[in-house]
């Protein structure tokens, strides 16, 4: 799939963008890997970390992504009430 990356991107914003275009919101992005092997930090940083990155990237090169499922609503609720129950048992 092709998704469109700007020069001011951020590492949060391409994740959330593969996130919504290529899993439609059915897995999270756990690691964005370019071409030449960098592993793009997932947060506010720039996607790309100088101009001459930005100048040699090609469009259409294959970059990686790794992938974890989303953990459901029901899931989140579960882990929960399993830590409140430890919680009371230890105490």
């Amino acid at each position: 799939m092709w998704i469109p990356i700007q020069p001011g991107d951020t590492g949060k914003v391409l994740a959330e963008r593969i996130h919504e275009l290529a899993s439609h919101r059915s897995r999270k992005v756990a690691k964005i890997i370019t071409r030449k092997g960098r592993s793009v930090p997932l947060d506010n940083r720039p996607v790309f970390e100088d101009w001459d990155e930005i100048l040699s990237h090609k469009e259409g090169e294959e970059w990686k992504v790794e992938w974890v499922p989303m953990e459901s609503y029901v899931d989140k609720i579960s882990e929960g009430m399993k830590q409140l129950k430890t919680n009371f048992k230890s105490h």
